[in-house]
């Protein structure tokens, strides 16, 4: 099941666009009950992450609508020594500023990582606790790896995560209510490396062809299954160079979000092939 059928089978896909983001708009209620406020691992203390507010609504941003040539590259599951340090390494040489959806389990273990992403300027997001797919997992289970990796980011960076990248790109409703909570909003992705199915020179051809003005493109800086994430470290510095021949520029999420066009109707983008991470 791709990501749209998945938020069609819950009832959740809206059509629309707000802020200048192509987005699902789900409103929730906020609880302390439901978010489970209690610090997530010891040493932190008490966290204002999971503290409730009396309503929210969750936005599913998937790309931005904007007339300037923007793209944000985002990169998944890290921190991982060799990925990230070499994705740190080439992001510095083509100056690049990244968002990084950082999983707490592995950023707990390599705090020295996380510090060189802020220190190169870079925007760190949440991406769960330990990267299970919230599709299939409980109330509890979800809201605590959404909570526990908010609370991770927050005390290592100081500052609250502003979006939500699910694992896998599924989520449940009870997954989004603890995004709700954390004050956050869902980042999906409008185009991505796949490191499964196509080799380096197919990968480059496929987002090149395809990039558009308010993309968020996925990629990944950190290995899981068998999958060969050098294709995309690979590719990416060809893929920098190339569409900035074209006009384009890399910015971070918020820069991207921010340079968005006023309300206007739109139609969610066309579903993009699901690679399991």
């Amino acid at each position: 099941m791709n990501r749209r059928d998945f938020f069609k089978a819950g009832g959740l896909l809206a059509t629309g666009a707000a802020a200048g983001r192509l987005v699902q708009e789900i409103p929730l209620q906020r609880s302390a009950e439901a978010a489970g406020v209690s610090p997530a691992f010891a040493g932190l203390g008490d966290s204002t992450v999971a503290k409730p507010a009396a309503a929210s609504r969750v936005e599913v941003i998937w790309r931005v609508e904007t007339d300037r040539k923007l793209i944000a590259l985002t990169l998944d599951d890290g921190p991982m020594p060799a990925y990230t340090s070499n994705y740190l390494d080439m992001l510095e040489d083509k100056g690049v500023r990244a968002t990084f959806s950082i999983v707490g389990e592995p950023a707990r273990q390599n705090p020295d990582i996380v510090r060189r992403q802020l220190r190169l300027g870079h925007q760190l997001e949440n991406h769960s606790y330990s990267h299970l797919d919230l599709g299939t997992q409980s109330a509890a289970v979800a809201t605590r790896e959404v909570v526990r990796g908010a609370e991770i980011l927050e005390a290592l960076s100081g500052r609250r995560p502003a979006y939500f990248r699910p694992p896998k790109g599924m989520v449940s409703g009870a997954a989004l209510a603890a995004v709700g909570t954390v004050g956050a909003d869902v980042l999906m992705w409008s185009l991505q490396i796949h490191e499964r199915i196509w080799t380096v020179a197919q990968n480059i051809e496929h987002i090149v062809s395809n990039a558009v003005p308010g993309t968020i493109l996925l990629a990944h800086d950190a290995k899981h299954h068998s999958i060969d994430r050098r294709i995309g470290l690979q590719a990416m510095p060809v893929i920098i160079d190339r569409l900035r021949d074209r006009g384009y520029e890399f910015v971070t999420v918020t820069e991207l979000v921010d340079a968005g066009l006023a309300r206007v109707p739109s139609a969610s983008p066309a579903p993009q092939p699901l690679e399991v991470k």
